[in-house]
């Protein structure tokens, strides 16, 4: 609340009975706690997609895994495989070929597209393991630019995969729908499985989704690729080439980005 604000409530209160102050003050402290929701809400929201911003990503997600490290008994990354639940997994989203968007329609068209995709990304992510429990519910997150990210709490390597394939094939087919912008895009994915580690590492699940994202975009995007300790998965619409088949056409195996 603003000085003048304040000082009217101030002059409000000395004119009326005694009777009325407390009513006056909780007012008072209602518009407060408002007013400070509403700024944490600006801080923690992206401007365009209305999604959580990078750093309130970061945060929350770093929350969910100390409080799985509180609660879960510890399991070593070596320990999870195909099938099995772990605390959950992260996923990181990057769409293909953006600055061809940009290029080709302009940077409203862009925006609109990131609107668009985040939109549709989180229709994808109301599935929860169990509804009754708010900390299960998926976290939602732009990254910067056009990275988006999610986080499944409480799902095994299939579910993971699963869900984030299915808002794959939906940023894919949007086009036939009929509020759509007019044309395609796709998206590729990198899924990490997480096991409970003390201390709990945001940046090391970070790093583990972007390298299967970066395999993703190297095995022709529009792909969503999972990893875990000894266990590849991947499925999308692009055929993958062999590290020998990529290494011959003279493009890297390592793990720098790749545009786009």
């Amino acid at each position: 609340l603003s000085r003048n604000t304040l000082w009217l409530w101030l002059v409000t209160v000395s004119t009326v009975g005694s009777g009325s102050v407390a009513a006056l003050f909780w007012m008072l402290w209602r518009a407060s706690k408002r007013h400070a929701a509403r700024m944490r809400w600006l801080a923690d929201t992206d401007g365009l997609t209305k999604l959580l911003n990078r750093r309130a990503f970061v945060e929350q997600f770093s929350a969910s895994l100390e409080q799985f490290a509180k609660t879960t008994p510890q399991i070593a990354a070596s320990q999870i495989s195909i099938g099995r639940a772990p605390p959950g997994a992260l996923c990181i989203l990057d769409v293909d070929h953006f600055k061809s968007i940009n290029d080709t329609h302009g940077h409203p068209v862009g925006d609109a597209a990131l609107q668009r995709i985040a939109k549709l990304i989180l229709e994808q992510s109301t599935w929860a393991p169990s509804p009754s429990e708010s900390s299960a519910r998926p976290l939602v997150g732009r990254l910067g630019g056009e990275e988006f990210a999610i986080w499944w709490p409480g799902v095994d390597a299939r579910q993971a995969f699963q869900l984030t394939d299915q808002a794959r094939v939906r940023v894919a087919e949007d086009h036939l729908a009929p509020d759509s912008l007019g044309f395609p895009m796709s998206m590729s994915a990198g899924i990490t499985l997480l096991a409970v580690t003390e201390p709990p590492d945001t940046a090391h699940w970070l790093a583990a989704a972007d390298r299967a994202l970066y395999r993703a975009k190297q095995g022709g995007r529009n792909r969503c690729e999972l990893e875990t300790d000894g266990a590849v998965e991947s499925r999308g619409n692009a055929p993958r080439e062999s590290r020998n088949q990529r290494a011959g056409n003279g493009d890297s195996s390592g793990t720098e980005p790749v545009a786009d």
